[in-house]
């Protein structure tokens, strides 16, 4: 007897994601120590977590100051956040900053400032891009984006999140040195990340890919050739592929006398070129 089935396609693609001496030397002092403000009595400044702590936990810094003129270094505080303002400072007067961290073991060897004039500036917001690799975000539909590029400019840079000029909600955290963005279920295209201050504008485009699920094959889907045991089917590509190449077609068939659907075959797709 013949028996009768009906067909349907789907599509899937891919979605391209030691004793104390030797403690001391271990530890190692941080990349940087930066003003993040400037005003005429005070100087806020931020720093990074060394890579090696020498074997033994962190327990905190050390941050200390010398006024031009002096030789002497003065104990500015000791803390465990890599964050302090230095207040009371007298205008005009030119001060070096250092800190270091420590451990059970000890000090590290101190990362020093750049000298610095306490006076109101203002200085341009910046992006320190040198650690960024890409504008380009992908994500799969539905999840959350974190953007995090490092900013800079006196006083610190109010950051929004803009799409077509307007500003979007957003969960967004200043750190001393970072703006941090995490965006719920955005969709593809073009966004800007704004700094804006006294001093000027800065934007820095972003490009978010969002990757979901491909649309259905569009049909309708064509039966040719009908011989006793075999057929041609045909369909074209769906419309919307999902922000990723189509990777192949899952074939499937079931008797017209049945509910269950079994593989008939997989089909891959020819790479883009």
């Amino acid at each position: 007897r013949h028996s009768s089935y009906r067909h349907r396609c789907l599509l899937l693609h891919s979605v391209n994601k030691i004793r104390h001496e030797e403690g001391l030397r271990g530890l190692r002092h941080h990349k940087s120590l930066i003003p993040t403000d400037i005003t005429k009595n005070s100087v806020s400044l931020a720093w990074t977590k060394p890579k090696h702590d020498g074997g033994s936990r962190l327990t905190g810094y050390v941050l200390e100051a010398q006024k031009r003129g002096t030789d002497q270094w003065a104990h500015v505080t000791s803390l465990k956040n890599m964050d302090f303002t230095v207040k009371n400072l007298n205008e005009n007067e030119e001060y070096t900053f250092r800190v270091m961290a420590v451990n059970h073991s000890g000090r590290s060897a101190p990362r020093e400032s750049k000298p610095i004039i306490v006076k109101d500036s203002t200085s341009l917001p910046e992006f320190d891009l040198r650690g960024v690799c890409q504008s380009t975000v992908i994500a799969k539909a539905g999840d959350n984006i974190r953007v995090e590029i490092p900013v800079m400019g006196r006083p610190r840079p109010a950051v929004t999140w803009q799409k077509d000029g307007n500003s979007l909600r957003l969960d967004l955290r200043n750190t001393e040195t970072h703006a941090l963005v995490d965006v719920t279920k955005l969709d593809s295209g073009h966004y800007e990340l704004v700094l804006k201050n006294p001093g000027g504008t800065k934007i820095f485009p972003i490009t978010v890919k969002v990757l979901d699920k491909p649309g259905k094959p569009t049909g309708p889907l064509k039966v040719t050739g009908i011989m006793a045991d075999r057929c041609t089917l045909a369909w074209s590509e769906p419309s919307l592929d999902g922000g990723a190449n189509i990777t192949r077609y899952i074939l499937e068939k079931r008797e017209t006398s049945s509910l269950s659907w079994t593989v008939a075959a997989m089909l891959q797709t020819s790479p883009a070129s």
